[in-house]
């Protein structure tokens, strides 16, 4: 099973994580393998941006510029931005 290999490997650094933080390395492992595959998958974005445009969105400006940007970029496949904001 892909995730209990990926436990295993990352078995201290998920030890850490769960001390911190108190989440158990399961919850994490699930989560990152739902994510990304655990790393396989590394998606479009540019990470630190759209860190960047969440810590923003609070500014109306910001928020009417962030949706001017989706629009511009919205597939057939994208969902309503109704859904989503």
């Amino acid at each position: 099973d892909e995730t209990r290999g990926f436990m295993n490997v990352h078995k201290k650094s998920l030890a850490l994580a769960k001390k911190k933080f108190k989440v158990d390395p399961e919850y994490v492992s699930a989560l990152l393998y739902l994510e990304t595959r655990h790393g396989k998958l590394r998606g479009k974005f540019h990470v630190p941006s759209v860190f960047a445009s969440l810590i923003g969105a609070r500014n109306k400006t910001i928020q009417a510029n962030l949706v001017v940007e989706a629009k511009k970029r919205m597939t057939v496949d994208s969902p309503p931005l109704k859904d989503v904001l």
